[in-house]
């Protein structure tokens, strides 16, 4: 088992930074004629276009319309299912069932924190680190006061309600509402998890 769990750990990211690139590629594309600032840890994007034009979709739906993987012949590919088919020779044939379910599961999951992280803004992994660390639930009017706040902080936001800097952030499983309260999910404890591990920059626009 911790070979298996080794090699879990080996495959997990390699495998999905590449498909990343390959699955959100007319995403990132989409990027370019956005940009208003690179900086040396962060590009600057156009906020009336960034989250609307995706805040009606999740990864998922770019995933599922994505062409499969199995198409995808490139010797990158090739050499990395060689170098999986030599991790489950080492795991026992009743635990390779397990693996890879357990496999499969981390890569989409870190699929999706990587399209989470390309569109989220800054403040939005601030509100999710502080619902994180309050360990219970947000009420709609604390968040209301604190986006409030934001807005005189970020005039690019003046335009916006509370129903729509939160949409990305419900569409991609990060948050969720019941009633008037607000909780973070599994996936957004996840996401943050995601950052931390892969030490990426918290401190983004917007």
């Amino acid at each position: 088992m911790a070979i298996a769990i080794e090699a879990l750990r080996v495959l997990a990211w390699p495998t999905a930074a590449y498909l990343i690139a390959r699955i959100y590629r007319s995403e990132i594309k989409a990027l370019f004629p956005r940009v208003r600032r690179i900086g040396p840890s962060s590009i600057e994007l156009d906020i009336d276009t960034k989250q609307a034009s995706i805040s009606d979709k999740s990864s998922e739906d770019i995933i599922e319309s994505a062409r499969s993987p199995l198409t995808l012949a490139h010797p990158a590919i090739i050499e990395m299912e060689e170098f999986i088919k030599e991790r489950l020779e080492q795991i026992d044939q009743g635990e390779r069932s397990d693996f890879l379910i357990r496999a499969a599961a981390v890569e989409r999951a870190e699929k999706h924190c990587a399209f989470v992280y390309i569109n989220i803004f800054g403040s939005q992994i601030e509100a999710l680190q502080l619902a994180n660390q309050r360990g219970g639930p947000v009420s709609w009017a604390e968040a209301e006061e604190a986006f409030s706040k934001l807005k005189l902080e970020n005039p690019a936001f003046l335009e916006w309600n509370l129903h729509k800097y939160l949409r990305f952030l419900f569409v991609n499983n990060l948050i969720i509402q019941e009633g008037d309260m607000i909780f973070i999910t599994n996936m957004g404890k996840y996401f943050l998890l995601f950052l931390a591990h892969y030490g990426l920059e918290e401190k983004r626009p917007l």
